[in-house]
């Protein structure tokens, strides 16, 4: 991990106690987390200066590749589903009730009451019970790498993946019900 701290004019490298690479950055508070490729959470509660792992909870060698922050709640996602902190990371639960057996967490995005999980191959899913369930919201066998609000509109960045017939930028106007292709088309995004 590195920061800056003149608009990222310089960057120094800030790692000390991280030990694999860093996939995924979250902030919550006063309180920075960091996702690894195969160690789980590791928290910094002084600007990055030092890290301790914060796996409670969590499988061993987790590969955390996403965070969302929603009111008290702090999830993270990966190659194991979904998970959910009530307490800054001192412990995790599993929250993917709901979502495949199979699959990875490659991105979040939250909207009100709305939480919104972009996996590998299996499309996105909302949950509105703070993911203590999910429903499919459409783009079935998609590889959504990246979902972002703007206004009303919900964006899903997706990647080519087996047996997808479309890939590229997708809209919808309807909390992820329904989707669009809006652009870059059978690109990855």
């Amino acid at each position: 991990v590195f920061r800056s701290t003149d608009m990222g004019a310089s960057w120094k490298l800030v790692s000390d106690g991280l030990t694999s690479d860093v996939g995924s950055l979250a902030v919550k508070g006063t309180n920075l987390f960091a996702g690894s490729n195969t160690m789980g959470v590791s928290l910094s509660t002084n600007n990055g200066a030092s890290w301790k792992a914060v796996n409670n909870g969590l499988p061993a060698l987790q590969s955390i590749t996403a965070f969302a922050v929603s009111g008290a709640n702090l999830y993270d996602g990966g190659d194991d589903g979904v998970f959910r902190s009530t307490n800054n990371g001192t412990s995790w639960a599993a929250a993917d009730s709901g979502l495949p057996s199979f699959f990875g967490v490659s991105s979040f995005m939250v909207n009100s009451t709305n939480l919104f999980v972009g996996t590998n191959d299996s499309g996105v899913f909302r949950s509105t019970d703070s993911g203590a369930t999910w429903i499919a919201d459409g783009l079935p066998s998609a590889n959504v790498r990246a979902l972002v609000m703007s206004g009303a509109n919900l964006y899903a960045g997706t990647s080519w993946t087996v047996g997808a017939a479309a890939y590229g930028v997708f809209r919808s106007t309807d909390n992820g019900t329904n989707w669009a292709r809006t652009g870059l088309t059978q690109n990855d995004v």
